[in-house]
């Protein structure tokens, strides 16, 4: 058997004793003391509907949200003021312009404790410009009388959209669809145009194009004069003459009657010798490559041939 040490049986007893007078002494103590604890004050968050980006002409609204107790008072901040910029659980803004980016938080306050709540967190508001309509024409103006002219509504980003078509100020649709085809055009046709997209979703409308011009003007008009003046007597040399005031490049042609077939090209028609054939309605029509391709037909000029004074002796011989 190994020898013991005789010390150790003494010092672990010596250390027990110890032990047990401390926790003795301890105990009375403990059943005096106040214990205390912190709670974290309620704390604010934000909520925004709908989701950033905004876009221009949206309605946007934030919620300040605090979870815990009751009748709070809510404050708004902007950055970077630290005066409030609106009070209430919610801002509602209905008409969001690029004024109103920038980053909100909120805050509550009580007549209880706990008398203020945590700030909430900074929330970025983002507005953005919703995409702009913008409108094309084709031919530019201004457009003559009779021709076609087509519009067309172009909005560059996104898709699906649906496209209105405006006059002047008026709110009610005059058409839809991205293009708008006049066949015919008249004066009544002469106006401020302007559309604009709307879509299922967001954003679910344009911006509106801005107001194009449509001027419509009358067709250049021919017009016809003779010489010498009606009635012309048999023999003579009588010439017509097609006058278009306005531009240049005119190739004139003749008509007779109502027929569409032409008698005769160019600016001066002349008779050298009239006869009774000759006689009836001359009209003439001028056109050209550029834009007004034609002209407005002129009048009918009656021509009315006579007998000569030397036929009418013949015949009374």
């Amino acid at each position: 058997m190994m020898p013991t040490n005789p010390g150790s049986s003494a010092d672990a007893h010596g250390s027990l004793l110890w032990s047990i007078s401390a926790l003795v002494i301890l105990i009375p103590y403990v059943g005096s003391c106040n214990f205390f604890y912190t709670e974290e004050l309620p704390l604010a968050t934000v909520t925004v509907e709908p989701q950033s980006p905004v876009f221009t002409g949206e309605t946007v609204t934030l919620k300040c949200v605090i979870a815990s107790h009751s009748d709070w008072t809510y404050n708004w901040y902007k950055e970077p003021s630290s005066v409030p910029v609106s009070v209430g659980n919610t801002i509602t803004i209905n008409v969001a312009t690029k004024f109103h980016m920038g980053q909100y938080w909120c805050q509550g306050e009580r007549t209880d404790r706990p008398t203020t709540s945590q700030p909430s967190e900074k929330t970025t508001l983002d507005v953005k410009e919703s995409p702009l309509a913008t409108v094309t024409v084709e031919p530019q103006s201004p457009v003559f009388t009779g021709e076609t002219v087509s519009l067309k509504c172009v909005i560059a980003s996104l898709s699906d959209w649906t496209y209105k078509w405006y006059k002047g100020s008026s709110r009610t649709p005059v058409s839809e669809g991205n293009t708008i085809t006049i066949n015919g055009a008249t004066e009544s046709h002469k106006g401020q145009y302007w559309c604009q997209g709307e879509r299922r979703d967001r954003p679910t409308s344009s911006e509106p194009s801005g107001k194009t011009t449509l001027d419509i003007k009358e067709l250049p008009l021919a017009t016809v004069t003779v010489e010498p003046k009606s009635p012309v007597f048999t023999g003579e040399t009588v010439t017509l003459k097609c006058v278009i005031a306005s531009h240049s490049g005119w190739i004139y042609t003749w008509y007779k009657g109502s027929r569409r077939t032409p008698v005769s090209e160019g600016n001066t028609f002349t008779i050298n010798r009239a006869t009774k054939s000759h006689m009836g309605q001359y009209w003439c029509q001028g056109e050209r490559r550029d834009r007004p391709t034609e002209s407005q037909p002129s009048g009918k000029l009656t021509l009315d041939v006579k007998d000569s004074l030397q036929e009418n002796s013949r015949d009374e011989l």
